[in-house]
């Protein structure tokens, strides 16, 4: 069955598009709990599409895993667009966004994923009722956090000026790069090698030299250079240099359970866009959260695009388990 795809307006006007996958499980399995995967930087809903149509697929009964999935485009990016008049972009702004969505959803209890940028937006989206000056509490519960390939701190991509160092992060063309090349615009060639390095950027060598990803990553290459705006991506961009993520508590950095969510930490040591120290900083500073393991897939030397290793079915057991799980200490 075809997702749902619908539209809806935040309360200073943007235009969010989202899709929902087993959106005909709500009525026949309501204790189920949606799961939302929140996009990273640049990233549109479509970009998880090996592993949304194998979570949809699971049927009630068969596991602990999630049926009803969320996906959308952020503010200014895909099929969303920016209010008019306003193209202020933040990872405050963008967790407000997906607190009114799941509002206007009406759903009690979700799980979120949030990978690489939509990491740091799902942890501001936790943390909007401890904001220092005006917090906000959310009318629903997150159960479950799965923070893949992210952050807490932009400090690793700052030098002593606080300006970004060009040693990690995820790297884009430059702005006039991406404008018309003398006097013409760039053929979509053109725009696909501008972006190549950005995009052989989210995998290991390894997977880039497996003649078996060659079709795929032509695929993604295709893919990159449709509704991804440059000025966006570049908000984006700024956004993630100036993050500062409220603290629940000293000694924790979001609330554990059962006030807060059982945290699940997807990291790859070749991760060339988020390194290893941020999962490793993830866990100081989330002494429930736990990290997925060497014996929970093959290895653990993936790169930051998580969802385009292994078998997805793999991932679907990780999620699953984590799921249904008791509550388990971080260990590397």
């Amino acid at each position: 069955m075809e997702p749902f795809t619908a539209t809806f307006t935040t309360p200073d006007g943007a235009l969010l598009t989202y899709e929902i996958a087993g959106k005909e499980h709500l009525q026949k399995a309501p204790e189920r709990k949606p799961f939302i995967f929140v996009c990273g930087m640049s990233n549109r809903r479509c970009d998880f599409d090996t592993l949304v149509p194998v979570i949809a697929r699971t049927r009630p009964g068969e596991s602990t895993i999630l049926i009803i999935l969320l996906t959308y485009d952020h503010r200014g990016i895909g099929d969303s667009k920016l209010p008019k008049g306003n193209n202020a972009i933040s990872i405050e702004i963008m967790a407000k966004d997906l607190m009114h969505l799941i509002s206007h959803l009406g759903w009690k209890q979700v799980v979120v994923c949030g990978f690489s940028m939509g990491g740091v937006i799902t942890q501001q989206l936790v943390l909007l009722p401890y904001h220092p000056i005006s917090p906000q509490p959310l009318p629903f519960k997150i159960t479950h956090v799965v923070l893949a390939g992210t952050l807490c701190s932009p400090s690793i991509f700052l030098d002593e000026s606080g300006q970004w160092n060009g040693k990690v992060g995820l790297k884009f063309p430059k702005l006039e790069d991406t404008s018309a090349g003398k006097g013409r615009p760039l053929t979509d060639d053109e725009k696909k090698e501008l972006v190549r390095p950005t995009v052989e950027q989210g995998f290991d060598k390894v997977w880039l030299g497996d003649q078996r990803n060659k079709e795929r990553l032509a695929y993604i290459m295709d893919r990159m250079i449709v509704k991804r705006p440059t000025r966006t991506i570049v908000a984006q961009s700024l956004a993630m240099l100036r993050f500062k993520l409220p603290s629940y508590s000293s000694t924790s950095l979001l609330p554990p359970p059962p006030i807060g969510p059982e945290v699940l930490i997807i990291h790859g040591r070749g991760d060339g866009i988020t390194p290893w120290a941020c999962a490793e900083e993830l866990l100081r500073r989330i002494p429930h959260s736990r990290i997925v393991k060497e014996d929970e897939i093959d290895h653990l030397d993936y790169g930051h695009n998580w969802h385009e290793y292994f078998d997805s079915e793999r991932w679907v057991g990780v999620l699953d388990g984590f799921i249904g799980e008791p509550l388990m200490q971080a260990k590397l």
